[in-house]
């Protein structure tokens, strides 16, 4: 204790000393920690769903047509699920917003309309009440909802006998049968989702151009991706044979792991901009240690009058190394500020006019939503 408040008023003397390493120690480790707080969420630890390595991404691309990675339509999905026999568990899903009115003002609602069997297969469990079931992906009985948490309690108090009250969505009535909590990626804004009822419209066989939904499949046990992609091969030849108008010769269904998916194209970045925010922890350290010895230089009499008096190696070495892990600690507290305000600028920053007029589908502020995949 009596080392640390000498270190103290040791920096109290020198202020302009202290400010400058505390903020070039602070810059560099809150520029370090926000990026390596999104490196974490978008490239190691992307997805929180229980077997990750089996979760899947299902597009198609066209070459002829310049289409890549392209969402399905409810035709095309079908397909996917009826002629496929390598998924345990295949979903679709489709961004909707809505109005909610009754139970306080109106208001505009991101949400989605999901498959029945999205939830189960990734596996997360219901807050209060239920999923939905398969029979409710049929219209007339689709009127049905679950709230995300945030919804849940900010407008209904976190009633726990939500389940069975009704809302109005878009000036129709809903029965709401269950709470998710928002542990899924692409769930941090969905606060409303409804089940994907596929209209007599949309599966007209005229209306597989009409691609709007994300494809997300569990592989089996056992099953590899690439056992996978080879199937996937021969349901896409048999679906050109079968509609031979529709599907070009030269198209094929693209499986990619979700965990993939979720970096995309930001991975390069990503590590490049992690690599280059260690650089300037790395010069920052380099300059503060630099003064640390232009300061011991300027000390040389104060540890000399130190060792006159008495003074052992040890104790010095002990004051020395008190000081510099006070002067750190500073800087870190400074450097988790300069972090925490990083990350909230990123998520609150305007998204790029390529995103304009679509929901979100950031993660920590940084995914573009020009992705096809929410998640």
């Amino acid at each position: 204790m009596q080392n640390l408040r000498y270190a103290v008023r040791g920096l109290a003397r020198s202020p302009g000393f202290a400010l400058t390493a505390i903020l070039t120690l602070g810059a560099g480790i809150g520029a370090s920690t926000a990026i390596f707080t999104t490196v974490d969420a978008v490239l190691l630890h992307p997805l929180r769903y229980p077997d990750p390595a089996q979760l899947v991404q299902v597009t198609k691309n066209m070459p002829q047509f310049e289409l890549f990675k392209s969402d399905a339509s409810a035709l095309d999905f079908l397909d996917y699920r009826d002629l496929s026999r390598s998924f345990s568990h295949i979903a679709a899903l489709q961004t909707n917003s809505v109005n909610l009115t009754g139970a306080g003002e109106p208001v505009r609602v991101f949400g989605l309309r999901v498959s029945a069997t999205l939830f189960p297969m990734l596996g997360v469990r219901p807050i209060a009440g239920r999923f939905f079931r398969l029979e409710e992906e049929q219209p007339g009985k689709d009127r049905v909802a679950i709230l995300g948490e945030g919804l849940w309690k900010s407008r209904y108090g976190a009633d726990p006998h939500i389940a069975g009250r009704q809302i109005q969505i878009d000036a129709e009535k809903f029965t709401v049968v269950g709470v998710v909590e928002p542990v899924l990626q692409f769930m941090e804004q969905a606060q409303l989702d409804v089940p994907l009822a596929y209209t007599p419209a949309q599966l007209d066989p005229h209306a597989r151009g009409h691609q709007n939904l994300d494809v997300v499949a569990r592989l089996k046990p056992g099953v590899t991706l690439e056992q996978a992609r080879s199937e996937m091969k021969l349901v896409a030849a048999r679906m050109t044979r079968s509609l031979p108008g529709w599907y070009p010769p030269d198209w094929n269904i693209e499986l990619d792991a979700l965990s993939a998916a979720v970096a995309g194209e930001l991975r390069t970045p990503l590590l490049v901009l992690l690599g280059a925010v260690g650089m300037v922890l790395l010069i920052g350290c380099a300059n503060v240690a630099n003064l640390l010895l232009a300061r011991a230089t300027a000390r040389q009499k104060e540890i000399g009058l130190r060792i006159a008096l008495g003074a052992g190696r040890l104790q010095i070495v002990r004051q020395l190394l008190t000081e510099s892990l006070l002067l750190a600690a500073i800087s870190g507290a400074a450097g988790l500020l300069c972090g925490v305000w990083a990350l909230d600028l990123f998520t609150r920053s305007d998204r790029p006019s390529c995103c304009a007029g679509r929901p979100s589908k950031w993660i920590t502020g940084l995914r573009c939503s020009r992705w096809q995949s929410p998640f």
